[in-house]
């Protein structure tokens, strides 16, 4: 009878506890030259040797000179890190992916994207809000930021409060 009640009480508090949200599936799945990934719990930088490596919330990629690191998405999404490049995952939930550049070059393809989902990079400048758009995004020395939207719209919101939509073929410099 305890047992029982034991495990009533484990079905029925998984059954209204709240529901965590999925991580994504996010993977480095190819390396260039030198990357290598910093792990906060352990404060730590490691090579990334053998792709595929499962990317964290949290976890920081860096790339050394003429290197590449490419990263995918569960939707099909993928990015190219350039050469010294500095990037993270800030959030890794299959709905809410937040990117961040703080220095180098990205290019993306990002899958066209349902209204309930969100997909965005954040610079030392702005933020880029990205549905089923083909883009490249630097970031200077100087945390300055370039846009060139290749295909498709991206919305962007500096942090001085301006928001602007970037479109096909019109970049957007020094942010």
């Amino acid at each position: 009878m305890r047992a029982l009640a034991a495990f009533l009480v484990l079905v029925g508090g998984a059954l209204i506890a709240p529901a965590v949200p999925a991580a994504a599936q996010i993977d480095v799945k190819k390396v260039e030259g030198r990357a290598e990934v910093y792990f906060p719990r352990t404060q730590s930088w490691r090579r990334i040797s053998d792709p595929p490596y499962r990317l964290e919330e949290g976890d920081r990629v860096r790339t050394q000179a003429n290197s590449a690191v490419d990263i995918s998405f569960p939707d099909g999404s993928t990015i190219r890190l350039g050469a010294s490049t500095e990037f993270a995952v800030e959030s890794g939930r299959r709905q809410d992916i937040q990117l961040e550049l703080s220095l180098g070059s990205l290019k993306a393809w990002v899958a066209k994207l349902s209204s309930k989902r969100v997909f965005s990079v954040k610079t030392p400048s702005a933020v880029a809000a990205v549905r089923g758009t083909q883009f490249q995004m630097e970031v200077g020395g100087a945390r300055d930021t370039r846009i060139d939207v290749n295909e498709g719209v991206l919305n962007v919101k500096t942090f001085m409060g301006e928001e602007l939509e970037i479109g096909d073929g019109r970049p957007l410099r020094s942010l």
